[in-house]
């Protein structure tokens, strides 16, 4: 008897339809995977609270200012801040954007006279930055203007932390206008306000929790003079595209025939890097770039590289004639190309997509020309797209042994500072990739090279307890039990690698491969997990207890089973739980 457990994409949806908000949050990282923008290329809005209305219901109203205010920008916004950037009492505004441009500073340059006042508090026995202060300023005549001084506003962005109050125009008669009748600190964690009176309109001031007179800040005038508004200038358009990881990607095996049919591997642990290059016939930019490579070999030798050049004739291309490997050979020997050339297996091609998307976040087609930098070791180590220069490719390939800290700024195209260290990059979709294409001996190489760096990562367990059922599936219960007991140091409590583990132990067709006293070990523990309410894994600790010839208990799990299977109206599970009960009689 046999049954396959369920595979990773169906866990997977079984774990998105848990709720609608997992499905959407779901669909928009597909969206991003491929390629494209949440912004569906509207404008960004802007909105004018009107105040409430009191003639009807307590609504607020709003009015669109879009055009109004110049911040209709055909952007794919994502997060704004307010500040008086110049300090003229008008409050700028500061926006980020994943297009370019990606930070903008609108200047706030309205020409009305409205009255301000403008808080920079500071706490001592709360936070020094006062954050969770409440402020009241009180008008004479008016309601009172309440503003909270927060840590973080909107979507991943955060305001200045000088509190602005909007007093509103001043009346044409300076005598009548409402004073500052009076102004209300609750600074955090503090039982009674701190009053302040006398301020005045039009000023900064400074206040410092438990200090009674506040301090007058002069204007920084010379910050309007330094902002000059310009038309926006794109940067030019290329070709080509470069980027040299801060962090390696392990790779998997990369496989490739040559011309004359022989099956090698990418990366032999020879020694040498490898300039891993993609490549076709009709593609005159990659010709070049072959040309140039063959021309410099002496140079590529010296710094330990070595050019594997990939054709792809073989692949279809929209817009373009089809070609063959015959045309990639016959380019290749007008060259006199002195580097190792062949052909491009599917399998590559994919398993270097799926390398791309780790990095990028997103999936991309193979433009060509197309190269890669991998290390001795089998790392991705760099990316490029269109035509690369040996120049560049000798750049990059000299920082293979750069430490840690030198290869982080070597990544950069400015300098600057990490906010975070070097983190080697080995993700466990590397493994479920492998796994969902069947490679299930290379995603346990893979697994072995790598468990130290996989193991800390969120579902090696479930994707490594899969992986040694799909192993067992194929007869490999040696190597399917090494990848349940990983899964299983990773999470003893891993229900599903417990009942697999436990029924391949049960069930295997080799009598000598066999293991019922585990198998009871592994299912009871599965068992007690749940409460002994699952009939599925009560079928596998019977299954168990049948192999171990512990016919009394096998039987009374089997009672139990059907039991819970009937309460909860599994009509085919129970039909095949009393089939196999019946048998034991």
């Amino acid at each position: 008897m046999s049954r396959s457990p369920h595979d990773l994409e169906s866990a997977r949806q079984a774990e998105r339809s848990q709720s609608g908000y997992r499905q959407q949050l779901s669909r928009l990282d597909q969206m991003l995977e491929n390629g494209e923008s949440w912004s569906g290329n509207e404008r960004n809005c802007a909105f004018l609270n009107l105040g409430t209305n009191h003639s009807s219901t307590a609504q607020v109203h709003f009015a669109t200012v879009s055009a109004l205010t110049g911040l209709n920008f055909l952007e794919d916004s994502r997060a704004h801040a307010l500040v008086d950037w110049d300090q003229d009492g008008n409050v700028d505004l500061c926006t980020t954007s994943r297009t370019a441009p990606r930070l903008r500073l609108m200047r706030n340059e309205s020409t009305n006279e409205n009255r301000f006042i403008a808080l920079r508090l500071i706490g001592k026995s709360c936070n020094r930055d006062a954050i969770g202060a409440r402020v009241e300023v009180k008008m004479t005549g008016q309601r009172p203007i309440v503003k909270t001084l927060n840590a973080g506003e909107g979507f991943l962005s955060q305001s200045s932390k000088w509190l602005h109050f909007g007093l509103g125009p001043p009346p044409a008669d300076l005598r009548t206008a409402p004073a500052i009748e009076s102004l209300d600190v609750f600074w955090p964690g503090a039982t009674q306000p701190q009053s302040f009176r006398d301020l005045k309109a039009d000023f900064f001031y400074e206040i410092m929790q438990d200090v009674p007179v506040p301090k007058q800040l002069a204007r920084r005038r010379d910050l309007s003079q330094q902002l000059v508004s310009k038309a926006l200038e794109l940067p030019g358009t290329s070709d080509s595209a470069q980027i040299l990881l801060s962090s390696r990607l392990p790779l998997p095996p990369l496989s490739f025939k040559q011309f004359d049919g022989a099956t090698q591997q990418v990366v032999q642990g020879e020694g040498e890097a490898v300039w891993l290059n993609l490549w076709a016939s009709w593609c005159a930019p990659c010709l070049r770039e072959l040309q140039e490579i063959s021309s410099r070999a002496d140079e590529l030798r010296a710094a330990g590289v070595k050019v594997v050049a990939l054709s792809l004739d073989d692949f279809e291309q929209p817009n373009v004639e089809p070609t063959s490997l015959a045309d990639a050979k016959r380019c290749v020997q007008d060259l006199k190309f002195p580097f190792i050339a062949g052909a491009a297996p599917a399998e590559t091609i994919r398993r270097l997509q799926f390398a791309s998307q780790q990095i990028f976040g997103r999936q991309s087609q193979t433009d060509l020309p197309a190269s890669f930098l991998i290390t001795a070791d089998g790392e991705l180590a760099a990316i490029y797209r269109g035509p690369v220069s040996v120049d560049r490719f000798l750049a990059d390939a000299a920082t293979l042994s750069a430490d840690p800290k030198g290869l982080m700024e070597a990544a950069l195209p400015f300098p600057g500072v990490w906010f975070d260290g070097r983190r080697r990059s080995v993700p466990i979709g590397m493994v479920a990739d492998l796994i969902d294409h069947q490679a299930a001996q290379e995603a346990a190489d893979y697994v072995r090279v790598h468990q130290s760096d996989l193991s800390q990562q969120p579902g090696y367990a479930e994707v490594v307890g899969y992986l040694g059922t799909l192993l067992a599936q194929k007869g490999d219960l040696e190597q399917a039990l090494e990848m349940y007991r990983k899964a299983l140091e990773a999470d003893p409590k891993a229900v599903p690698v417990l009942n697999n583990m436990a029924w391949h132990l049960a069930t295997h067709p080799d009598p000598s491969q066999r293991d019922p006293q585990l198998a009871i070990q592994q299912a009871e523990a599965a068992a007690k997990l749940t409460n002994y309410r699952v009939a599925s894994i009560l079928d596998t600790l019977a299954t168990a207890y049948e192999a171990a010839e512990q016919s009394d208990q096998a039987r009374a799990t089997l009672d139990r089973a059907i039991e819970i299977a009937q309460q909860r109206e599994q009509t085919e599970l129970v039909t095949r739980l009393k089939a196999k009960r019946s048998k034991l009689e």
